[in-house]
């Protein structure tokens, strides 16, 4: 097992504040086809939610 020093929980540090949830999202536009895949998923999957919404509500009613 390595050795823990100083410097590595300084480095590990310095890399964990470097993160940020927000910086692939500000460069999405200049991502090739970004725009498309996410238009695309966003339709497909209010899709399926809206069929099987309709799916559920008819099975639902028919218990009734």
């Amino acid at each position: 097992m390595p050795e823990a020093n100083s410097d590595f929980w300084s480095e590990f540090k310095l890399a964990v504040q470097s993160l940020s949830i927000r910086e692939p999202f500000k460069v999405v536009e200049k991502t090739p086809c970004a725009r498309n895949s996410l238009l695309s998923g966003i339709a497909s999957g209010t899709g399926v939610g809206v069929i099987r919404g309709l799916a559920a509500g008819a099975f639902i009613l028919a218990l009734l």
